[in-house]
């Protein structure tokens, strides 16, 4: 089970950001994303220069990655401990409370379906799946023979997370998720965009209820299509263009290329 090691990656990334108090919760979300991404781009690429695509390679790499966040959290213990801490919930009024119960069941409702329910779309047969099978009998992202030449030529990126599941997992029982994912990261950034136009709680939440109740989206959200994923990266591209734009800085400069590059590899 050592699918794990990336998941516990992502919020090992975002409790460290969240703990330096440079950005909000949400900010921090959306950032140990951008960093997760870059880091299976970066893992798959040079795996596949050495042909080393396979369960041995990458479950070293995602262990040592998380020994060294595993050692940062318990250096940083003390600030994440206060952080914590400190946490408190702002009451809200019963009509927006119920408003956000309803976009909490609307994403548990997808993640079961998700979780129970296989890859069954077209272009999950015909090219987002079948090319990860590829790449993993050729230990590589290289081009392959094929006369589906979708599978050579459309943007990799979400296909390249979902090979590092199904090779550390040994099956694809997670495949649907990286579009869910994708899904809560994108409601959680357009509420923070909005925020970011002086939207009050009442106007974040209603921008949260807008992105979970799009039909489109509810129906992609469990499957491997890839239009969550695209939408998840111009999200953080818009708010950390709005970010640089405010207080320009290494951070947020970074933040912003890395959205762009993801999402164009998307």
């Amino acid at each position: 089970m050592l699918a794990i090691l990336p998941i516990f990656s992502f919020f090992a990334f975002f409790i460290i950001l969240r703990s330096r108090e440079i950005l909000g919760w949400r900010g921090s979300f959306l950032s140990a994303a951008l960093i997760w991404g870059f880091l299976v781009t970066g893992i798959t690429e040079v795996l596949g220069v050495f042909r080393l695509i396979e369960f041995k390679a990458i479950s070293i790499t995602w262990g040592v990655i998380s020994l060294f966040l595993s050692w940062f959290l318990f250096r940083d213990r003390q600030n994440i401990h206060n952080l914590f801490q400190n946490l408190k919930f702002a009451g809200l009024p019963r009509f927006q409370f119920f408003l956000l119960g309803c976009v909490i069941f609307i994403v548990a409702v997808i993640a079961v379906i998700a979780w129970t329910s296989p890859p069954n779309t077209s272009d999950s047969m015909t090219y987002h799946l079948s090319r990860i099978i590829h790449w993993m009998q050729n230990k590589s992202v290289a081009f392959y023979p094929t006369h589906i030449l979708r599978q050579l030529h459309q943007n990799p990126w979400s296909e390249y997370a979902l090979l590092q599941f199904q090779i550390l997992l040994g099956n694809d029982r997670l495949a649907n998720f990286v579009q869910w994912f994708s899904m809560v990261g994108s409601i959680l950034g357009a509420s923070l965009i909005a925020k970011e136009f002086k939207a009050d709680t009442r106007g974040q939440i209603f921008t949260a209820v807008a992105c979970a109740t799009i039909p489109m989206g509810i129906l992609q959200g469990s499957s491997t299509q890839t239009d969550h994923v695209l939408t998840f990266w111009l999200v953080c591209l818009v708010y950390f263009s709005i970010q640089f734009r405010k207080r320009p800085g290494l951070l947020h400069s970074l933040m912003l290329g890395a959205a762009l590059g993801l999402a164009i590899l998307t």
